[in-house]
């Protein structure tokens, strides 16, 4: 739920138990209270209760309500964008576009000797889709071999000052995620003059 549907600290989420262990109560410790036991022996309190088969088994406890209608929102905003399938596609599509701008926008090439930005980016992420989420790291590097590369805190302000959020990661990493449920090919072309003008101000 945290990834892919949004959810915060503290919220809701889920595990998958594959079936050929769902019944099976020897072979690892595991969490059980009276939300697996089937409802109509739940309330009989039996210190020995067999669990109800399958993934409801694992239940421990009622949930949070407010949590739930959270995570309701949350997988009606999935709908409305078509579903996983259509999510994910979105999401590959946005995530090699904003690959294929740092590559041909000149952002992963070390700069010219007359160009005013100073450092280059090297996307540090797998490059195989399947090995990635919507997700870019990059880690910036100075053109100068042995120069400290710039204030990834302060990089991350000059993003924030032109709309973009980042999350920043010191010595020299800056991530960066197309959202499918909440951006679009514009906002990548966005990203990418943004971080071309801070790379410059870095400079």
């Amino acid at each position: 739920t945290y990834k892919y549907l949004n959810a915060g600290a503290g919220c809701l989420g889920s595990i998958f138990v594959h079936s050929s262990h769902a019944t099976d109560y020897e072979l690892y410790p595991r969490l059980s209270g009276w939300w697996g036991v089937p409802f109509d022996t739940r309330f009989a309190m039996a210190p020995d209760a067999a669990l109800t088969p399958g993934a409801s088994g694992f239940g421990c406890s009622n949930v949070n309500p407010l949590m739930v209608a959270c995570l309701q929102q949350s997988l009606l905003v999935l709908q409305e964008a078509g579903g996983v399938a259509a999510t994910r596609r979105k999401s590959l599509l946005l995530t090699g576009y904003l690959e294929l701008l740092l590559h041909t926008c000149g952002l992963t090439a070390p700069p010219a000797a007359a160009a005013a930005r100073r450092c280059s980016v090297a996307i540090v992420t797998p490059t195989a889709p399947r090995w990635r989420g919507c997700q870019l790291s990059l880690r910036v590097q100075p053109a100068e071999a042995g120069a400290a590369p710039p204030s990834m805190r302060e990089l991350e302000r000059l993003l924030r000052e032109r709309g973009i959020s980042t999350d920043a990661r010191e010595p020299d990493i800056v991530r960066i995620s197309p959202a499918p449920l909440f951006n679009s090919f514009d906002d990548v072309r966005r990203f990418i003059a943004a971080l071309t003008a801070c790379l410059t101000e870095l400079a």
